[in-house]
């Protein structure tokens, strides 16, 4: 037997972070070499190569993508991933998994509906002067602007990455109207 690299990139709720799973079948009798991952991040053209750690959660920060900040720790960016894991021989042995990342959108739209619900002070973000008749109204319309992430992630992961960005990028439209009430 052969070893089958396989990996999934969890769905984490901390926009600083990307963690990647090594969930891959290793053939005990055959030594693991080269473990690579090569990761694109969106508006990058030159893959990042991070450490690896077989058989274990390895987590990685906007650092690991060269994104610095002086403050502290930034997001990574929503948008689309490539991520490939290969063992030797690298060029037969790998997997790719292509995501749309909706981390730092998916949280707006959770604080906006906790602010719906609590009716606290998120920052001063206020959601009184949308222009939406009642409460629930509001809530409907987050919980469809989160429908629309779903089914962008799916997109994606179906091979239609333009039409999985284009709803990213609507939806965020959407939550600066929703936040700021004008047109962007």
């Amino acid at each position: 037997m052969a070893h089958i690299p396989e990996i999934t990139v969890l769905d984490v709720t901390d926009p600083r972070i990307l963690q990647v799973l090594d969930i891959s079948i290793y053939d005990s009798g055959l030594a693991i070499t080269s473990p690579s991952l090569k990761v694109y991040i969106p508006n990058k053209s030159t893959p990042y190569y991070v450490p690896f750690a077989v058989g274990k959660l390895n987590t990685y920060t906007a650092f690991s993508f060269g994104i610095v900040c002086t403050d502290s720790l930034p997001a990574i960016p929503d948008g689309i991933y490539s991520v490939t894991y290969s063992v030797s021989p690298n060029d037969s042995l790998y997997q790719t998994i292509k995501l749309l990342r909706t981390v730092s959108t998916k949280n707006k739209l959770l604080c906006i509906l906790g602010d719906l619900y609590t009716n606290c002070d998120l920052k001063n973000f206020s959601v009184c002067n949308f222009n939406m008749n009642s409460r629930d109204q509001q809530i409907a319309y987050i919980d469809t602007l989160l429908q629309i992430l779903e089914s962008a992630e799916a997109d994606v992961k179906n091979l239609k990455p333009e039409q999985g960005v284009n709803k990213l990028n609507w939806v965020n439209l959407e939550i600066n109207k929703y936040l700021y009430n004008s047109v962007v």
